[in-house]
């Protein structure tokens, strides 16, 4: 293996263990190599002045006919192209770059796009011929690619992305050579300390000097060869952390020793790195990514992950879901042990994290390049998707270690233990009911066994059981269940007891899932009055239980109509109070705050406040689709209470494009008799019947219909199963989720994009909910996100 240059020794001579630096010895007499002059060759990707239409062309002062000159052109003037060949004469007299006129622009010594002109002094040296190339490149606006004939000299090489990356038996014998150096260094100490003077003579990667040295590993592999796996980490990272984790990768793989890593530290030249124009970030550098295939994103902390805060990290995020490349979410070993820790202590705070994960908060040192991430991700994939990304990896990742803990433990303890209950519930916020039903059965078993059928670890046990049979939709066999945790509790503690009280608010819960709602309203009002009682207005307890009262009030609205306002205005008041306190104790994206926020929206709805209920339900539809996922129940509710808005607001096509394949997402994944998927499935039917009811009324007459857009999606849409067809054929860009809003504002005004809130500040309910309700003939439009009209839902 190649050493270390003499030279470094003096600048680590404080550093102990300098001996271990003699089998990198070698180094020292690799010199740079001399300046390689970059050829235009086909398949180049180089940058090229922007070429206006014909009837635009001018002459930019001082520079060449149409394209300008090089020393008056801003970096915006320039877009990426891709060079087809040579151009013939031919083509160069065709083109829109022909030579200017002699009459319009006098000869001198400069050559203008063509056969050099003889200059008037003899003595003056007449310039080369120069060459043109046919261009192909992307007009702006959408608008298809064209191929141009452009001179050599209006063509800037982008440089090529260095594709060399390092073998774990690299990184293994980086390690054993400088253990001493490593301890509790970062990765910024590591590059200067180490990698930079290591390469400072050859005044290139790591992994350039590695691979002209030759070097391998014992079995005679390479310790450089194409890069297989690109590492996006922290440079705050420690970097035995960060190996630590590759190390994990690699083990994990079907071939470890054909694993190579992208790891910028090693990969990149860090002498003089080049200031990369933002072209090369969206062509070379994304196309390099598709090349490797393969990211690895290691998160740490697991509290608040370092690079989601970090703008270039969240590019090379994007740039991997862009490409089709696989995002592996990877946390260092240690946070792991923090994770568990938190899990047997602090369940909320783990739910809490998943809230927090939000990519519009990237920072960037360069404000422009933020700006350029942060359009580009809005403008592609969109920051629901993206945050939906990231957050699905993290899920798996908790659940995954959290079964990995249990596992580790010993058979006899392990039914018996805190974390197996607690674990139960991580699963069901998570919507994992499967593997939380077994968990809980077990632990039922165990602790009836242990400690008997009255005891606190059982009752706790049992009551877990039932919650998850209530998510999986069997309620006939969680209301037994959850009878027996109460009684058993009352009889342990008592009314006032904590536990006593969440049983009670889940058999409420239980009996309005099953539509008992007079019995829900009484046990609610109990709950409400016993917390009042101890003096607990303040926990988030109480506000859970408002929330709930409020919800069988709204309901109760629509089976009682006499009593319909005055439980309507209760409610309200109810669901404004618990809405805020849990927007200023848990965030607005906290599942718990979007089940507030979405119970608002839907009381907007019974009000008759269309546009604000759809602006509110479609904020809880984004976070729920952000923190929860796509597939979780609560998502899938989301979809069709915004359909229904939909459904009276914009009309049956709008309401079909918000539902989408959220019947058979939610058939799939809890059965068809769930409760969730017959709702949906209802709303499905009112939707399919108002559109059939719709294509009719186009067939009989074609301007009975309010919009213009409606008439054209009724003739084009007898089948609902072909709107997302209908709606690229409009010249609309399909997307897996809606795009993001910005927060709602019922004054009418529109917050930055940027801000990770959702919502903006709490709403201002009571100006809300006092306007006079909207007439649903006129179709008010509220202020629209970039890239979205109010009107338009993308599938």
């Amino acid at each position: 293996m190649a050493g270390l240059a003499r030279e470094v020794i003096h600048t680590i001579k404080e550093r102990k263990r300098l001996a271990s630096l003699r089998d990198w010895y070698q180094i020292k007499g690799l010199a740079p190599e001399p300046d390689a002059t970059w050829k235009i060759e086909t398949g180049t990707i180089v940058r090229a002045y922007t070429i206006p239409e014909r009837s635009t062309r001018r002459r930019r002062p001082g520079g060449c006919w149409m394209c300008g000159g090089a020393d008056d052109a801003a970096d915006d003037d320039w877009m990426a192209a891709e060079v087809l060949e040579q151009a013939t004469a031919k083509e160069r007299r065709n083109s829109h770059l022909r030579q200017p006129r002699s009459r319009r622009h006098p000869r001198t010594a400069e050559t203008y796009l063509g056969t050099p002109v003889a200059p008037a002094d003899p003595t003056v040296e007449v310039a080369e011929p120069k060459r043109f190339w046919k261009i192909k490149y992307d007009l702006p606006a959408g608008r298809k690619e064209k191929t141009a004939v452009v001179e050599e000299s209006q063509l800037q090489l982008l440089p090529p992305f260095p594709r060399e990356g390092v073998s774990l038996a690299c990184l293994r014998s980086f390690r054993a050579e400088f253990c001493d150096l490593l301890l509790g260094g970062t990765t910024t100490q590591v590059c200067l300390d180490i990698v930079m003077p290591l390469t400072k003579r050859a005044q290139t990667s790591l992994a350039t000097s590695l691979h002209r040295a030759g070097c391998t590993d014992a079995e005679g592999r390479p310790f450089v060869a194409p890069a297989t796996v690109f590492v996006s980490h922290a440079w705050r990272y420690r970097f035995e952390d960060v190996l630590d984790t590759l190390e994990a990768v690699g083990a994990e793989a079907e071939k470890p020793e054909e694993v190579y890593f992208w790891f910028d530290v090693f990969c990149n030249n860090q002498h003089g790195a080049p200031n990369l124009p933002q072209l090369w970030w969206k062509t070379t550098f994304l196309g390099a990514i598709r090349l490797i295939g393969s990211t690895c994103l290691i998160l740490a902390p697991w509290s608040d992950p370092i690079p989601l805060t970090r703008a270039w990290c969240l590019w090379e995020i994007l740039s991997t879901l862009r490409c089709g490349a696989t995002l592996d979410v990877r946390m260092m070993p240690q946070e792991r042990d923090y994770f568990i820790h938190a899990l047997t202590d602090d369940l909320d705070k783990i739910v809490s994290v998943l809230s927090r994960v939000d990519c519009r908060r990237s920072e960037a040192w360069n404000p422009v390049d933020r700006d350029m991430i942060l359009d580009a991700v809005h403008d592609t994939v969109g920051f629901t998707d993206l945050n939906a990304t990231v957050t699905q990896q993290m899920r798996k990742w908790l659940a995954l270690q959290g079964q990995e803990a249990l596992r580790r433990m010993p058979d006899s303890e392990r039914a018996l233990s805190q974390l197996q209950r607690q674990l139960v519930g991580l699963l069901t916020q998570l919507g994992q009911y499967g593997a939380g039903s077994s968990l809980a059965e077990a632990s039922v078993t165990a602790c009836s066994a242990a400690f008997g059928a009255d005891d606190a670890q059982t009752l706790t046990a049992i009551h877990n059981l039932a919650v998850i049979r209530m998510q999986e939709g069997k309620l006939d066999e969680a209301e037994p269940l959850q009878r027996k945790a109460l009684e058993g509790r009352q009889r342990l503690f008592s009314e006032h007891h904590h536990d006593t009280l969440r049983s009670k608010e889940r058999l409420a819960l239980l009996l309005q899932a099953k539509k008992r709602l007079p019995e829900a309203e009484i046990l609610f009002r109990e709950c409400v009055a016993l917390y009042e009682g101890l003096g607990q207005q303040e926990s988030l307890d109480y506000v859970g239980a408002l929330t709930n009262l409020a919800t069988v009030l709204r309901k109760l609205a629509d089976v009682n109509p006499e009593a319909r306002e005055v439980r309507l205005n209760e409610a309200q008041q109810l669901l404004e109070s618990s809405y805020e306190k849990r927007w200023q104790l848990l965030g607005e994206r906290h599942p718990t705050t979007l089940i507030s926020a979405n119970q608002l929206g839907q009381l907007l709805h019974a009000r008759g406040k269309l546009v604000q209920a759809e602006a509110l339900l479609r904020a809880v539809l984004y976070g729920r689709l952000e923190v929860l996922g796509g597939q979780h129940p609560q998502t899938l509710n989301s979809r069709g209470a915004l359909a229904m808005v939909l459904l009276q607001l914009r009309g049956p096509i709008e309401a079909d494009l918000a539902l989408d394949d959220a019947v058979e997402v939610a058939e799939q994944t809890l059965g068809k008799a769930h409760r969730v998927a017959e709702s949906l499935r209802e709303k499905r039917e009112q939707i399919e019947q108002r559109i059939s009811t719709q294509n009719n009324m186009a067939v009989g007459a074609a301007d009975t219909t309010k919009s213009e857009r409606h008439r054209a999606a009724a003739a084009e849409l007898s089948d609902p199963k072909k709107m997302a067809s209908a709606e690229i054929a409009r010249g609309r860009k399909p997307s897996l989720a809606f795009p993001t809003p910005k927060p709602f504002d019922p004054n009418g005004s529109a917050a930055n994009d940027t801000l990770p809130n959702p919502f903006g500040n709490p709403l201002d309910l009571k100006s809300v909910l006092n306007e006079p309700p909207t007439v649903n003939d006129q179709l008010p439009t509220l202020p629209s996100a970039p890239g979205y009209q109010m009107g338009e839902v993308r599938v």
